[in-house]
């Protein structure tokens, strides 16, 4: 699928997740209860446009209906830049 700006997607949104400091006693080792580890959740977005940066990163943009930016890096920083 290619993204062109004003495309309208879905994407993976985590929310909820507890970190291990923050679980019930019982938890920590594992979660038992299954709340700890987060709800995923597909939130309609519209594309914005893609960045790229000197480190080599590259991260898609996109804007939910509630006006929210969220970033997405599908290139992790690489090269030079990066020391």
């Amino acid at each position: 699928m290619t993204l062109t700006p004003g495309t309208a997607t879905t994407i993976p949104v985590l929310s909820g997740y507890l970190p291990v400091q923050y679980r019930p006693f019982a938890c920590r080792p594992a979660c038992t209860c299954g709340t700890c580890y987060g709800i995923t959740t597909d939130v309609p977005v519209t594309f914005i446009g893609q960045v790229e940066y000197a480190d080599n990163s590259t991260e898609l943009h996109y804007r939910d209906a509630a006006g929210n930016l969220h970033r997405v890096m599908t290139k992790a920083p690489s090269g030079d830049a990066c020391f």
